[in-house]
This record gives C-alpha cells, sequence and structure tokens, in this order.
C-alpha cells in the first residue's frame, strides 16, 4: 500500500489531492492521471491502482498503489500525469511521456505518504522536468528530483525532495 498527495510551487498538478477520479469501465483513475490499470484489465489481472477512502490525508480520498500478481507476472502499483507506453508484457517494461506544463521549474516538491510494504518492497516518487529539443525533435530532461521509500510508515508521512537542474 502506497498512498500520497502533493503540493508543489510551479505548474498546477492535475488532482494533486486525488479527490476527482473518472471511472473506466471496471477501474477509476484519478482526474489528470493514469494508472497501470488499463493494462491489468485488458489481461483480467488484479487492479493495482484503487480510490481509497480510509484514512485519507486531508480531503476524502488518497490514491493506493499496490503491486499485484497473476499467473506469475508482477503489476506495480503505478500511476503517473503523462501515459504508460507498454514495451514488454513479459516482464512488464513500460516508458512514461507526456505529463502536464509547468511555466517554471520549482525548486523542490513535497507531500505525505504512509505505506506498509511488506518484505523487500520499495516504492518511489519521481517529477521529471522535460523541454522540446527544437534540434533532435525529442524531449531533454532538464530537471528532475525523487523519494525512494524502502521502510513502512503506517501513518502519514511527510515527505520532500530537491529538484536537481540536468541541463
Amino acid at each position: 500500500l502506497f498512498t500520497t498527495s502533493f503540493s508543489f510551487s510551479q505548474g498546477v498538478i492535475p488532482d494533486a489531492n486525488f479527490e476527482t477520479w473518472t471511472t473506466h469501465g471496471t477501474y477509476q483513475e484519478p482526474a489528470g492521471w493514469k494508472s497501470i490499470d488499463s493494462f491489468a484489465v485488458t489481461l483480467s489481472a488484479p487492479i493495482p491502482v484503487t480510490k481509497d477512502s480510509i484514512n485519507p490525508h486531508g480531503g476524502l480520498y488518497d490514491i493506493q498503489l499496490q503491486s499485484k500478481t497473476d499467473f506469475g507476472q508482477n503489476y506495480p502499483g503505478a500511476a503517473c500525469t503523462g501515459f504508460f507506453n507498454i514495451v514488454s508484457l513479459s516482464p512488464l517494461s513500460y516508458t512514461i511521456t507526456g505529463g502536464f506544463p509547468a511555466s517554471s521549474k520549482s525548486p523542490s516538491m513535497s507531500g505525505w505518504y504512509r505505506d506498509s510494504m511488506p518484505g523487500v518492497d520499495t516504492g518511489y516518487i519521481y517529477a521529471f522536468f522535460t523541454k522540446w529539443n527544437t534540434n533532435t525533435n525529442k524531449r531533454d530532461t532538464v530537471a528532475f528530483g525523487g523519494k525512494m521509500i524502502d521502510t513502512a510508515h503506517l501513518t502519514w508521512t511527510q515527505f520532500s525532495f530537491v529538484i536537481v537542474d540536468d541541463s
């Protein structure tokens, strides 16, 4: 179980507190977010990302990310503001593209999470800032930051990490 909400000083993170959800047949996603659920549903696998209303931080809901296993295949509890592009189904491999526009780079990112990771599980929170490169016709990463979560925190725990320039 991994739940989080974010605050961000530049740009507007879509549904940063995970309060508005959109139903897609048998699963739901926070407004402006994508999850790995659409692929899990296609394969009739368990849903790894769900709307949670038990003890949310500061609102009615939070997002629950829980890795699932079905017929030996692992499906990570993953959500992003971009799009998941499946590279391979076995083993599951994907890239993420897109996101939301930001007028400038924030110096840091902060929010709240709680988790009860069994065994040796690890969770991550990442932020990437990209800019379109007209010379290469590709996106370049211009800043990034992240937080690894590798111990259980059963109560809401604040996180913060610095956004590092990568120019």
